[in-house]
């Protein structure tokens, strides 16, 4: 079974953010988005448009393909 896109975008966050040793408040504070949103993002279970991805993806300083690897 293929794991759904929002799961591996979460996975692939989680991922980014404990190689750059940052807390999922730092990112959240980063990023401008809640904390919460945040974990549900790691957990696959939010799904976040585009501009909350751009966010995400300017306050761990990584690439797009970096973060949707595998989708």
């Amino acid at each position: 079974m293929r794991l759904k896109p929002r799961v591996i975008l979460g996975r692939n966050v989680c991922r980014l953010r404990q190689q750059r040793e940052i807390t999922q408040d730092q990112l959240a504070e980063r990023a401008e988005i809640d904390r919460r949103y945040v974990q549900r993002i790691e957990a696959g279970t939010a799904n976040p448009g585009v501009d909350i991805i751009a966010r995400i993806r300017c306050a761990l300083s990584c690439s797009w393909d970096e973060l949707i690897k595998g989708i």
